[in-house]
């Protein structure tokens, strides 16, 4: 079809989550991807779920914690509706971060980074010793000097969660459409749908979900964005004889 009430432009976990919502609710939704689903920022991500932060600073937190918890909350619903929707195991769980220190600098930062994270409800924080932090891993290296040590916080498969948001908006009925998207259609300032390479989709209303590439949208709306891509880099370790519970 090429008619939908919300279009969404995104197929990672910002873009499905939006989709499965509003389908959710009654909306017919159709999606874009440009690419194949969770084979970007999504699918590749480190998949920590901490509303508190880890490494932090309190001003850049505090003003955004309450969606923060709101996000915490639905990952956690996720954990068990998507499973029974799709039949994938996200992997979420539960497990204590410890945010390590090397120098007295970042070891006078975590303590000050403990001492207003233990005032959020929900979560246990404390600034540990070097030594102590090695009691729970082994493996850390002497030159961890101290530790912000958190319960309460958990992580999950970024891929895993990105195919079964893709799953559970089919079931819901949400269209995904693997295309680009070059542009709105508008008439005057109404919008009328969105321009892709093989035609156009009409709709009432779009999702912009295109995450550090959403940069790439100003040209259509006449406005910037400041926003480009940032490469990160995440080492995985295969190291079964090597237990890191936290």
């Amino acid at each position: 079809s090429n008619t939908t009430d919300v279009c969404i432009v995104g197929g990672g976990i910002v873009g499905l989550s939006s989709a499965y919502f509003l389908a959710n609710q009654g909306s017919s939704v159709t999606l874009i991807e440009k690419d194949s689903i969770g084979s970007h920022a999504s699918g590749f991500a480190y998949g920590s779920l901490s509303p508190l932060g880890e490494a932090g600073l309190e001003k850049e937190i505090l003003p955004e914690i309450q969606l923060a918890h709101l996000g915490m909350k639905i990952h956690s619903e996720f954990a068990s509706d998507l499973l029974r929707l799709t039949g994938i195991d996200i992997q979420y769980r539960t497990r204590p971060s410890i945010d390590l220190a090397f120098s007295d600098k970042e070891c006078y930062s975590g303590m000050k980074q403990a001492q207003w994270k233990t005032l959020e409800e929900g979560y246990t924080v404390n600034w540990i010793s070097g030594n102590m932090a090695r009691e729970l891993v082994p493996s850390l290296s002497p030159k961890v000097s101290g530790a912000v040590y958190t319960e309460g916080v958990a992580d999950v498969d970024p891929y895993r969660l990105t195919l079964a948001l893709a799953q559970a908006c089919e079931h819901l009925g949400v269209l995904i459409r693997h295309g680009e998207v070059i542009g709105l259609k508008t008439s005057g300032t109404v919008l009328e749908g969105v321009r892709t390479t093989s035609g156009i989709i009409n709709c009432k209303q779009v999702v912009l979900a295109a995450g550090p590439w959403i940069g790439l949208c100003s040209e259509w709306l006449g406005i910037k964005i400041p926003i480009s891509p940032l490469k990160g880099q995440i080492l995985r370790l295969d190291s079964p004889d090597t237990p890191i519970n936290c």
